[in-house]
Order: structure tokens, then sequence, then C-alpha cells
């Protein structure tokens, strides 16, 4: 967050005690000067919402709000970077917190009244909130505002999606890809409106071009091997599964991090990886990468330095609160997310068609195992079912 100036507080102080002697016009003046660093903090919040620093940009928009409670376009801002980070932690508070300063800045603001991408911002917020009918209404109410706007009616077709109103969801993806017709996102979801139809063939298609267009979304693989394991293709679908894969393992140290802040930190750990068994903890935060300072650090930069071939080693200055800061070198291996789970399990299937009894042994293991790890216990209890069968 900024820091003032020492000149700045002088004239911060300067005029509170005009206020105190003069009354109510010098109040005026001293009002007036909570507006101007108001604006101070919200530009500031700004810069540091574009450079990626969002809990920052969090900071001076509270800052702008305690100074200016009726600062409308603040509120609204703040919104917008509570559900970035929403989507970033995957943190349903975060989306409270949205949805309260969206309802603020409407109240304090009926220009937001007019504004469609205030309430597809708002939509945003109940879709992640599960409240379906609710993002559904403004999604709408973004698309009557300005119909050409492609993201919206994505948007209104996926929150569809989520009701199992699937011919909506096909209704509005198709008008999406009429307004972009180079987007990869909305083949995909398109496809998968008409997976859950059981309409094999136009998911197909629709993959297919999602592929085209961005040939290294793993996702748009495996449910096009979804699709052709329903229709029998099994070893199609076995080619999809495997050509996934490799873009979804990755060699690491099994850390996720956040570059939200200004030093890198530690937000989640994959149980069993290196960082895990080694003591790393969430909350720490990481100076340094093999000696390169991590400050303002951006996502990319950090995840290139951290993964690297299976087997090599890398080291990280580590602070963490109570102690001096340490230095720890890990082991990097082959971290499969647990995410993956359904897809072993899915070309295991697959394998067991057509007689691969070994390769869908060793699939449905991987399932197995990453399902535990994640918690699932009915895809647990499915793999552990489909071992049995396998191994009679």
């Amino acid at each position: 967050m900024a820091i003032i100036n020492n000149k700045r507080v002088y004239r911060i102080l300067t005029v509170f005690a005009i206020a105190t002697v003069f009354g109510g016009v010098a109040l005026t003046v001293y009002t007036q000067q909570n507006r101007i660093w108001a604006g101070y903090f919200f530009n500031e919040g700004v810069i540091e919402d574009i450079q990626g620093r969002g809990k920052e940009a969090i900071e001076n928009y509270d800052q702008a709000i305690k100074l200016n409670p009726n600062f409308a376009r603040a509120y609204y801002k703040r919104g917008l970077t509570n559900v970035k980070q929403g989507r970033v932690n995957v943190d349903r508070e975060q989306y409270n917190k949205a949805l309260d300063d969206y309802q603020r800045a409407q109240r304090l603001d009926v220009r937001y009244t007019n504004s469609a991408e205030f309430y597809n911002g708002l939509g945003v917020v109940y879709l992640n909130l599960e409240e379906f009918q609710k993002a559904i209404s403004n999604f709408k109410n973004a698309i009557k505002i300005n119909p050409k706007d492609d993201d919206f009616y994505h948007n209104l077709g996926f929150a569809y999606f989520r009701t199992n109103d699937y011919g909506n969801a096909i209704k509005y993806g198709k008008k999406a890809l009429q307004l972009d017709p180079n987007n990869a996102l909305y083949y995909k979801n398109l496809g998968d409106a008409y997976l859950a139809q059981k309409n094999y063939r136009e998911a197909i298609d629709n993959y297919i071009q999602a592929i085209k267009i961005d040939p290294k979304n793993a996702s748009s693989y495996f449910a096009r091997g979804k699709a052709l394991s329903n229709l029998r293709d099994y070893k199609a679908a076995i080619a999809d599964y495997t050509q996934g894969l490799p873009k979804q393992i990755v060699s690491g140290i099994g850390v996720e991090v956040d570059t939200q802040t200004k030093v890198l930190k530690v937000v989640k750990l994959i149980e069993y990886s290196p960082a895990w068994t080694q003591g790393v903890k969430a909350g720490d935060k990481i100076l340094l990468i093999d000696g390169k300072n991590t400050t303002n650090m951006s996502l990319t930069e950090a995840t290139d330095l951290i993964r690297g071939e299976a087997g090599t080693k890398v080291t990280l200055r580590i602070a963490r609160q109570g102690r001096s800061d340490f230095d720890i070198t890990l082991t990097r291996v082959q971290i499969i997310a647990p995410a993956l789970a359904e897809v072993y399990y899915d070309r295991g299937d697959a394998r067991s068609k057509l007689g691969d009894k070994q390769g869908a042994i060793e699939d449905v293991k991987i399932a197995q195992r990453l399902f535990s790890e994640k918690g699932n216990v009915v895809g647990d209890k499915r793999a552990q079912e489909l071992l049995k069968k396998l191994q009679q």
C-alpha cells in the first residue's frame, strides 16, 4: 500500500488544525481534503490492481472508502478486485465481500443501474456463490443494456449449464460464438453442454474447434476423450487422454503460490509433495528462488523458476513468523494433481474395454490414490470396485 510522505502528513494535520479553530467552514475544507486523499488512494488501488497485486489494491480501496464512505466507484472497484481474489484463492468469503461492495455502489450511485459491466460483474458474483437464478437475471440485464458483448452471453449460457438447463446453455453459447468465433473456451463449454445432453457428435465437433484454437488446453482433450468413450471409440479416447495428460503433469515441489502480494506467499501444498514433507507451510513467504529476489515477481516467472525436471533441486529462502529467515533445498518430482483422478479412471476404464488389463490396473490405481488424496469418497470407492474387478 502507498505510504504518505511527511509533507503530505503535515498538510493533513494543518487542515485538521484549521478545522478545530474555524469550525464549520474549515470542516468543509477538511471534508474536501478527505475526498482528495480518497481519490489518491483510489488511484493507487487501480495501479496495484493493474499490476496484479490484488491485496494491495484492496488495502488502498479500503483507505479510500474510510476517507470517503460515499465513494461509489471505490466500492465497485473493490468488488471487482474481490471477484478476482475469489477466483485466485477459490474463496467464498471474497465473493460475499464483492457482493456487499456491488450492492453499496449501486445504492450510492444510480448510474450503475445502467451499466452492463456492473450487472455482468454482479452476475459473476452470484454465479460463484451458486445463486444461479440471480446470476441469470443479472446477465440478462447486462445483455439488455449491451447486446453486443460476447462475454455476457457466454456467462449466461454457463449459468444455465449450472442449472442443468442445457438447451439454454447451448442457445446462449452459440450466440457468444457468433460474436467471437475464435474463442476456445466458448467452444469447450458449448461442447460440455452437448455432452451433458448425450449429443456426442456435436460435442466432439465443438471440442475439435476448441483444440484447433488452443491446442495446449488439456481439458478439451479430456472432454473429447469422454465423448469418444461414450461412442465406444476407446482407442481414440485413450489417445486423447494420453495427449492431454502431459499438459497437466508437471515436475515441481508441490506448492501453490500467491503473487497478489509484493512478496511471494505459499497458499497451498500438495500432500506428500517435497515441500509438504520438508515442512514448508501455508503462509510462508518465499523471499528468494535459487538466489533470485521474488519481490513483485509475476506468477509465470515464479512458476518457471520453481518447476523443472524431476530429480533437479531448487533452493528457497523462507520467511516465517516467529523465526529467522532460512533456506531449504528441495528435489523436484513429478506432480500429478488430484483433479486428474477422473482422467486416469476414464483412461483405465477405456483400456479395460480394449483388453489392456495391465494398463487399466496402473491407471485405476493412480485414480484411486488421487481420489483418496482429494477426499473424494465416492470416486475412491468407484475406483476400488473397478480395480477389484480388474484384478480378479
